[in-house]
């Protein structure tokens, strides 16, 4: 079920970073379908993974380190784009990246990259200058990755089995 996910969530990327407003209103159906599949828990992780990378471009962007084609604020469909990212990772990355330097390895490559292979695919985002904003991609990417997996006990598959595991052992 996890590969499925993790197409949906291409999917997801490419409409948004290519079509951005066009597509937007199937992936938001396809997102709230999801989110009504999870439990309470993992709804509230995958809204304040969304809150915490809205509020990171958004100081990119005001700062002047992402310009999205002269947008002065974060556009909607790359707040859509975070909440589908937000809701990928609580169903399929919560379970593999259990370490947290695994998380920041995989946030430092894979940030800047989906940064970088948006502007090219074309999703307004000028990405310039390269280094300096793969450099500070990478060091926030990481940083947030390895917070998501700090804190992912919390709404993780895992979270549950050890609770029920200790309730077994406590008869």
């Amino acid at each position: 079920m996890k590969i499925i996910y993790l197409i949906a969530f291409k999917l997801c990327w490419l409409a948004l970073v290519y079509w951005q407003y066009l597509l937007m209103l199937p992936v938001l159906l396809y997102w709230g379908f999801a989110m009504l599949r999870l439990h309470h828990k993992a709804r509230l992780a995958v809204l304040l993974l969304t809150l915490c990378g809205v509020l990171l471009d958004s100081v990119l962007v005001a700062s002047g380190w992402l310009n999205f084609a002269g947008n002065t604020l974060l556009p909607i469909w790359m707040m859509v784009l975070w909440a589908c990212f937000a809701l990928m990772l609580v169903q399929v990355l919560a379970d593999l990246l259990r370490y947290w330097w695994l998380a920041a390895l995989f946030g430092a490559v894979g940030g800047p990259l989906a940064y970088w292979g948006g502007s090219v695919l074309g999703g307004e985002l000028l990405y310039q200058p390269v280094l300096e904003l793969s450099l500070l991609l990478a060091l926030c990417w990481s940083l947030l990755m390895a917070v998501f997996v700090h804190y992912r006990f919390l709404w993780s598959n895992q979270h549950e089995t050890l609770r029920i595991d200790a309730k077994a052992a406590g008869r």
